[in-house]
């Protein structure tokens, strides 16, 4: 495990290799319910068999931000209004030898413990407690993310949450165990006294630059200090009609895909200035195993509606390719602000392979979702 320095130093970098690491650590068959197998299990969803274990009462009422039974049972208890001895679910700990926590499951079929469940377990190594975390609903178990806490004189002094489905074992596509596009990371720093004041809690969004296989910081929240509100612009809406026209005249039938790039870029870069705009490279298939179904390459622009919804803007490039093609995917949505999305797709696997490709169809479209 990493030291206390290298795991919470907030930067890209770090976060970036902390979540190469553990999607290394879940790459794998198999489902964190086999960690579990050989600790001691406690039901504590029955209050009449937890009055047995006073010390885990104690733990269950000394808890405030999962560091004391983790994050997934303080949801559950958080998240219940009914309380979490609810006759609904059922809840179990799991304890080594030395009483030390080691999981945490919530299911909704005791008699088939492999279904419908969420599951946390827990990794020390000295004053750090790691975390997995997993649920499975009817197709498999998916991963959803990890957490670290360091602790001192026995309180906690820092956690570290990354939040996202990274799919899993067992699970078909969509499900796929995969690099999540984007993630949520919650670090709070506390006093590292019993009361567990907060000193720092940030929240910080990140997106994976899919070129790089790393993420970059998209936004960073101050929860303690929140921002004062932004004086939200006037609405700036484009039905793209127009742009539309422009960008249908200048793609041909016999355009190609460098052609094609060059002149949606090109016919985008004359719209009005848009703070809502949102562009969108995709490349697959709408049926992603359905051989039916041809691989389209596609670039589009997205503006509001007055009634919050989107007018879509889209080239679509579409091909019949073989099974070399099989795994051909790219997803990159883009806001203002971000780094250029036309470099993007241009040093793009997909674009590369696809590049000399014979293309069946060229079209313009739009919608109003």
């Amino acid at each position: 495990m990493k030291t206390t320095e290298k795991i919470f130093n907030i930067t890209p970098e770090n976060l970036t290799e902390l979540i190469l690491e553990y999607y290394s650590s879940i790459n794998h068959d198999g489902s964190l319910l086999d960690d579990l197998k050989r600790y001691d299990k406690y039901c504590v969803s029955d209050i009449n068999k937890l009055s047995e274990y006073p010390f885990i009462s104690e733990l269950i009422d000394n808890d405030k931000y999962g560091e004391r039974i983790g994050s997934e049972f303080r949801n559950s208890i958080d998240s219940d209004k009914m309380g979490y001895r609810c006759s609904a679910k059922h809840i179990y700990l799991y304890f080594d030898k030395d009483m030390k926590l080691r999981g945490y499951m919530e299911c909704s079929y005791p008699d088939k413990l492999d279904r419908m469940y969420d599951v946390e377990v827990f990794e020390y190594n000295d004053d750090i407690r790691y975390s997995k975390r997993a649920r499975c609903i009817t197709c498999g178990e998916e991963n959803h993310g990890f957490t670290y806490y360091r602790y001192m004189n026995g309180n906690v002094a820092e956690i570290l949450r990354f939040i996202r489905n990274f799919g899993g074992y067992g699970n078909a596509s969509p499900f796929d165990l995969a690099l999540p596009l984007d993630l949520k990371v919650h670090h709070i720093v506390f006093d590292g006294s019993s009361s567990c004041t907060i000193l720092k809690d940030d929240l910080y969004y990140l997106k994976l630059i899919v070129q790089k296989n790393r993420y970059k910081i998209r936004e960073q929240y101050d929860l303690l200090n929140p921002a004062p509100a932004k004086e939200v612009p006037k609405r700036v809406i484009d039905t793209q009609k127009r742009l539309t026209k422009k960008l249908d005249k200048r793609i041909l039938p016999d355009t190609t895909l460098e052609q094609a790039v060059d002149i949606f870029f090109d016919v985008v870069s004359e719209a009005k200035y848009n703070e809502e705009e949102m562009l969108l490279y995709e490349v697959g298939r709408y049926e992603e195993h359905d051989t039916l179904f041809p691989y389209y390459f596609s670039l589009v622009r997205q503006t509001p509606t007055k009634h919050d919804e989107y007018y879509h803007m889209q080239l679509k490039i579409t091909y019949e390719l073989g099974e070399k093609n099989e795994n051909l995917r790219e997803c990159e949505w883009h806001e203002i602000g971000d780094d250029d999305l036309r470099e993007y797709v241009l040093n793009s696997y997909a674009y590369k392979e696809l590049k000399d490709e014979p293309i069946k169809k060229i079209e313009v479209t739009l919608d109003e979702t």
